[in-house]
Formats: structure tokens, sequence, C-alpha cells
């Protein structure tokens, strides 16, 4: 098995950025925003997308699916930055989790 190019790094955390932000937007909607036709639609690809995901944060450790989903987002853009800006940038901005 050979190991990842620079390049197939960060393809990969970009992919993998986009899914937790995804999820951690997901669950950070709120009752209301459900019934908001311009919100409904991004949530049903997200729910579409990662169907399974989604269910997580429904059920009872759905705060420890929330929560993890929150770290690997941190820890996805970090890698992210290191590679754009640098450590130190990375570092400042750590943990990152707009959405």
């Amino acid at each position: 098995m050979k190991k990842a190019t620079k390049k197939e790094v960060m393809e990969m955390a970009l992919l993998m950025e986009k899914k937790y932000f995804n999820l951690v937007w997901f669950a950070r909607k709120t009752e209301q925003d459900y019934f908001n036709p311009e919100i409904r639609k991004p949530m049903k690809e997200v729910f579409n997308e990662y169907k399974q995901e989604v269910k997580d944060l429904f059920e009872e450790d759905g705060d420890f699916h929330h929560g993890f989903n929150s770290g690997c987002l941190a820890a996805f853009r970090m890698i992210i930055s290191m590679m754009e800006y640098g450590v130190e940038e990375a570092v400042e901005e750590f943990p990152f989790l707009d959405t």
C-alpha cells in the first residue's frame, strides 16, 4: 500500500470537512427551521446523503454523535488550514466550528 500524496490528503480532508460541516450544520437547526422551505431543502439533501449519521443525532446518545461530528469538523479544518496557511495559523484558528 502506497502513502498518500499531499494532494490526496488535501482532497480527502476537503471531502470529510464537507461531510462534518453538513452534519454539524444539520444538528444546529431548530424545530422552526424544519418549517422554513429555504432551509428544509438543504436539510433534506443532508439527510439523504448521510441518513445513518443524521438518525444517530436523534438517538439517546445524540449529543455524543454531535460532539464527535464537531470534533471531526475542527480536526479536518485544522489539517486544511495547516496545508494552506501553515501550522501557526491553524493552531490559532483551532477549533473553528462555524457553519
